[in-house]
C-alpha cells in the first residue's frame, strides 16, 4: 500500500518546531551546566586571586603576575609601577631626607625606598614582558584548544562542564602556569571519552557467526577454491554416467565383464536422481 506523504509546508512546520524544542534543550543545559561552575567556584577557594594589581610578592610557586589575566591588567599595574618608581626616587633625592619619609603610621625608610624602587624596576623590566608574552601564547593556544575540543565552548556539553571541574580543582592549580591549559584539559577529557568508549565495546559479545545454509535435498555441495558452489546432484549423474560412456568408448574392445560393470553402474546413477 502506498503510505501518505507530508506536503513540503507542513514538513517545514514540523522541523522548526522541532529546531525550537531542540534549542530549548540546549538552553537549559546551558545554564544547568554554567549553575554547577558557579557552585564550584562557591565550594572551593579560588586558585588565583581576584584583587586590583598590586607590585606585591606572589605565593611561592606561582607565576610572576598570575593574578592578571588581561592586557588591561597589565596595563594597570605599569602606571602603578612607574608611579612607584618616580615617587622612591624622589624621596631618595631629597635633602631632608633625614631617617625616612613617614607615611601614615609607618617610617619609610631608606632601605624601604630602595626596595620599591628595584621591586618597581623588576616589574617593569622583567615581569610585565613576560606576562605580556604568556597572556598572548595562552590566547593563541585557546584558540587551538576550542577549534580541536569544541566542547570547551559549549556550555551545554556535559564535557565542558567536566573541563571546568577540572580547571578549578585546587589540586590543579599548576595548569594555570602553562598557557596552553585549556588545550591539555581538552585533550585529557578527549582521551578518557575514548578510552571509555573502547572499554565499553571490548565488554560487549562478539557476535557468534551466522551458520551456513544447508544445501536442499537434490543438491549438494562442492568445493573450489574460491568458496563452496551447490550443483544440482541430477547434473553430478549426468556427468559420472557420461563419464562411463566415455571409458567404454576409449576402448576398442571390452569385455562382456566390462560391459556388465558399466551397465551397473550407469543403472545404479540413473536410479540415485
Amino acid at each position: 500500500p502506498e503510505t501518505s506523504k507530508i506536503d513540503p509546508d507542513t514538513q517545514e512546520k514540523i522541523n522548526r518546531r522541532i529546531g525550537k524544542e531542540v534549542a530549548k534543550r540546549k538552553d537549559l543545559e546551558r545554564q544547568l551546566n554554567e549553575l554547577k561552575v558557579q557552585m564550584l567556584d562557591i565550594q572551593q577557594p579560588k586558585t588565583l586571586p581576584t584583587e586590583q594589581p598590586q607590585i606585591a610578592p606572589l605565593p611561592i610557586g606561582t607565576a610572576p603576575l598570575a593574578n592578571i589575566n588581561d592586557i588591561n591588567g597589565l596595563l594597570t599595574l605599569q602606571t602603578q609601577a612607574k608611579e612607584a618608581k618616580r615617587w622612591a626616587q624622589e624621596q631618595l633625592d631629597r635633602d631632608d631626607l633625614g631617617d625616612g619619609v613617614q607615611m601614615g603610621d609607618k617610617l619609610m625608610t631608606k632601605a624601604d625606598l630602595k626596595s620599591i624602587l628595584r621591586n618597581a624596576t623588576v616589574t617593569l623590566e622583567d615581569h610585565i614582558p613576560s606576562r605580556a608574552g604568556f597572556l598572548q601564547q595562552r590566547n593563541q593556544m585557546q584558540q587551538q584548544a576550542y577549534a580541536k575540543f569544541p566542547f570547551l565552548a559549549d556550555k551545554a556539553s556535559p564535557q565542558y562542564l567536566e573541563a571546568q571541574t577540572l580547571l578549578r580543582n585546587p589540586a590543579n592549580a599548576w595548569l594555570h602556569n602553562l598557557p596552553g591549559a585549556e588545550f591539555f584539559v581538552g585533550a585529557y577529557v578527549k582521551g578518557m571519552q575514548a578510552l571509555a568508549a573502547e572499554e565499553s565495546a571490548k565488554a560487549k559479545p562478539a557476535k557468534a557467526a551466522a551458520p551456513k545454509p544447508k544445501p536442499a535435498g537434490d543438491q549438494t555441495a562442492v568445493s573450489t577454491d574460491a568458496s563452496p558452489t551447490r550443483v544440482p546432484v541430477t547434473t553430478l549423474n549426468r556427468q559420472a554416467m557420461a563419464a562411463e560412456d566415455a571409458k567404454l568408448t576409449a576402448k576398442h574392445g571390452v569385455s562382456a565383464k566390462e560391459y556388465a560393470a558399466a551397465l551397473a553402474a550407469k543403472t545404479q546413477l540413473r536410479n540415485s536422481r
